[in-house]
C-alpha cells in the first residue's frame, strides 16, 4: 500500500483465513486530501498533504455500526507501501485511514463509505479524502479542465446540466435526507436576497424545482431529472419550485415532500402540495403527487411553509405542524394535520396549544408521541412545549428553561428508552439575539434541566446540529447571533447523563467563510457533509452551490473487542 505524496494508494484486502490470496477480491483506494500542498499553499493534493508533524499512518478495517475493529496496522509515513490486515468477509465494513503525529495523536483522517465484502466480488474502488481532524474542507470531486482536458480535484458543486445558462443553483431552505446506501438527497431550496430581518420571509432571486443526489463515493451531485441520454425528464422535477418544504423519510428510500413556499414575483407564497419522492422508481416516475384512494390528488388543508413534519410509525402517517400561512411572516399557524399514507387522506386541521413557527418536532421512542418544542408566534418567543398524541389531541408538557426559536432538538440516543431531548441554541428575542446554552428534558418528566457549563462556546441561532453515531457527540455548526454569522464549529462531547455536565463543549474548527443555514448530514464515511447555506462568493453574498465537509473524526474505539 502506497501513501506518500502524489501516489495512488492501492490496498489488497485479503479474504478470511484459508482462502487463496490469488483469487481474493481486491480493494483499490485512491487517496487524496485537502491541506498543505508542498509548495507553500493549501489545496487538494493527490496522496497525503503535508500535515505538520505527521509520523505514521494507521489503516483499520472496522464495522462502525457494530462498534468492532476487525484489524489494524500502523506504518511510518516514510514507508512506500503496506498491506491492509487480513479480515473475514462481512457486511457494512469501512476502511479507516488515520495520520498520527509523534505524540500518537490523530491529526488527519479519512474513510471509505460502508461496503460489503464477499467472495463473489472481484474489485472495489474508492476515493478517500484525508483532511485535518476538527477542520473544514471542500468536498472534492474529479473534474475535467475545459481548456487543457486535464483531470483534477475541485470542490463538489450542484449538477448544472439541466439549467439555463444564467441559472444559479445555490440554495437555503432545501431538504437534505439520506438514502439507505448513504447517498444524500437534496430537495428544492432557493437563493434569497440578503438583508431580511430574522423574523421576515426574505425575497428570493430564484427557487428550485430540482432534486439532486450527492454521492459520497465520488463527490458528484446528480440532477435526478437527467436521464441516461443527458436529456431532462420534466416528470422528475417537483410539481412546483419550493423552498422550506419538509422532506420526511418513509422508509425504502421514499420521502414525503410537504408544503413550503413557492415564488410569486420575488416573494414567497405558502403552498399546499404533497408529493412522493421514490428514489427507487424508474426515470420519469420518481416524483408523483400523493393520491387518495379515488385517484384525486391529496393536499394540505392549510397551505404552509417553514413548518415541521415527522413520521409517526404507529399509524403510518406524517404529522405536519405549525409554520407560516399564505399571509406571510406574521401568519403563524396554530394547527397540525395528519397525512395518512395508506389512504392519502389528510385529517385535520387540529388545534395546537399555541401558534408556532421555527419550533422543533420529534417523534419519541414510543413511535407515537410527537414532542413539539419552543418556536415563536407573531408577537414573541415561546418557552412552551406540547405533545401531539396518537388520537390527534395535543397536551401541554414541560416548559423550556429558556424560551427560544430557530433552535435544534436531538433525541438523545443513550437516553432512557429514547425518551430524552437535548435542545441547543436558538434565538431568544425577535431582534435575533441568540443563546449559547443547551438543556435536556424527558417526556412527561415535568421539567427541563440545564446548569453551569451547559453551553456552546458562542451564542447561535439557527445552528446546524447532528449527532455522531459512535460517540453520540453533537456537532454544532454555523448559526448567527444578531447579524454576525458563525464560521466555527462546537463539539458537545457526550459524557454521561448523570454527570454535572452531560455534554462538555470542545471548540471545533473554523470555516474560511461562514455558512449560515446550510444543511448537515453524517455520511457513512464519518464526515459531516454541509450543503448550501448563505455565504460569500466572488465578492457577493449568495446561497452557496457547493459541498463542504467537517471532519469530526468519530472512530470506533480501540477499547472495544478487536478481532484479528
Amino acid at each position: 500500500m502506497k501513501f506518500k505524496q502524489s501516489s495512488l494508494l492501492v490496498a489488497l484486502l485479503l479474504a478470511a483465513c484459508g482462502s487463496d490470496p490469488a483469487s481474493a477480491p481486491t480493494l483499490a483506494v485512491d487517496v487524496y486530501g485537502w491541506g498543505p500542498d508542498y509548495v507553500g499553499g493549501v489545496g487538494f493534493v493527490q496522496g497525503l498533504p503535508g500535515f505538520a508533524d505527521s509520523n505514521g499512518v494507521q489503516i483499520s478495517v472496522v464495522q462502525p455500526l457494530d462498534g468492532k475493529i476487525l484489524g489494524s496496522e500502523v506504518f511510518p509515513v516514510s514507508d512506500s507501501s503496506g498491506k491492509v490486515p487480513e479480515v473475514s468477509y462481512g457486511e457494512n465494513l469501512r476502511l479507516d485511514f488515520e495520520v498520527i503525529n509523534t505524540n500518537g495523536n490523530v491529526v488527519a483522517s479519512g474513510a471509505s463509505p460502508l461496503f460489503d465484502f464477499d467472495p463473489d466480488l472481484d474489485r472495489l474502488t474508492f476515493r478517500i479524502q484525508v483532511d485535518a481532524v476538527d477542520g473544514f474542507a471542500p468536498y472534492g470531486s474529479i473534474v475535467k479542465d475545459g481548456t487543457t482536458g486535464e483531470r483534477r480535484y475541485a470542490q463538489s458543486r450542484f449538477d448544472y446540466r439541466g439549467t439555463t445558462s444564467n441559472q444559479w443553483l445555490g440554495r437555503i431552505g432545501h431538504g437534505a435526507v439520506s438514502m439507505a446506501d448513504g447517498t444524500i438527497v437534496v430537495v428544492g431550496g432557493g437563493d434569497p436576497v440578503p438583508g431580511a430581518s430574522v423574523t421576515a420571509l426574505p425575497d428570493f432571486r430564484s427557487v428550485n424545482s430540482d432534486v439532486q443526489t450527492f454521492e459520497i463515493r465520488t463527490g458528484y451531485f446528480t440532477d435526478i431529472a437527467i436521464d441516461a441520454s443527458g436529456a431532462v425528464v420534466p416528470a422528475d422535477r417537483l410539481f412546483q419550485p419550493v423552498v422550506w418544504p419538509t422532506v420526511t423519510p418513509l422508509g425504502d428510500d421514499k420521502f414525503l415532500v410537504a408544503g413550503g413556499f413557492t415564488l410569486q414575483g420575488t416573494g414567497a407564497l405558502a403552498t399546499d402540495s404533497l408529493q412522493i419522492l421514490d428514489m427507487k422508481a424508474a426515470s420519469g416516475a420518481k416524483i408523483t403527487r400523493l393520491q387518495k384512494v379515488d385517484g384525486s390528488f391529496s393536499q394540505l388543508k392549510v397551505a404552509r411553509g417553514r413548518h415541521q413534519a415527522t413520521y409517526r410509525a404507529v399509524d403510518n402517517s406524517v404529522v405536519v405542524i405549525g409554520g407560516l400561512g399564505i399571509v406571510g411572516a406574521d401568519d403563524v399557524l396554530d394547527t397540525f394535520e395528519v397525512i395518512k399514507l395508506d389512504t392519502g387522506e389528510v385529517q385535520g386541521p387540529f388545534p395546537l396549544q399555541a401558534a408556532r413557527v421555527e419550533h422543533t418536532a420529534t417523534t419519541m421512542f414510543d413511535r407515537s408521541s410527537i414532542w413539539v418544542v419552543g418556536g415563536r408566534d407573531k408577537d414573541g418567543v415561546l418557552g412552551t412545549t406540547e405533545v401531539i398524541n396518537v388520537d390527534n389531541t395535543s397536551t401541554v408538557d414541560a416548559p423550556l428553561r429558556q424560551p427560544r426559536f430557530g433552535h435544534a432538538s436531538v433525541r438523545v440516543t443513550p437516553g432512557i428508552a429514547g425518551n430524552l431531548l437535548v435542545v441547543v441554541g436558538g434565538f431568544t428575542d425577535m431582534a435575533g439575539s441568540a443563546t449559547a446554552n443547551y438543556e435536556v428534558g424527558g417526556l412527561g418528566r415535568g421539567s427541563f434541566q440545564t446548569g453551569t457549563g451547559w453551553a456552546l462556546s458562542t451564542p447561535r441561532g439557527r445552528p446546524t446540529v447532528v449527532e455522531l453515531p459512535t460517540s453520540n457527540d453533537l456537532i454544532v455548526v454555523g448559526g448567527r447571533d444578531g447579524v454576525t454569522d458563525r464560521a466555527s464549529a462546537d463539539r458537545l462531547k457526550f459524557t454521561n447523563l448523570g454527570d454535572n455536565i452531560p455534554y462538555v463543549n470542545v471548540a471545533g474548527g473554523t470555516m474560511t467563510d461562514a455558512r449560515y443555514m446550510a444543511t448537515a448530514n453524517v455520511a457513512s464515511n464519518g464526515k459531516v457533509i454541509l450543503i448550501g447555506g448563505i455565504g460569500p462568493y466572488s465578492g457577493e453574498v449568495v446561497a452557496v452551490d457547493a459541498a463542504m465537509m467537517y471532519n469530526a473524526h468519530d472512530p470506533v474505539s480501540a477499547g472495544v473487542q478487536i478481532l484479528e
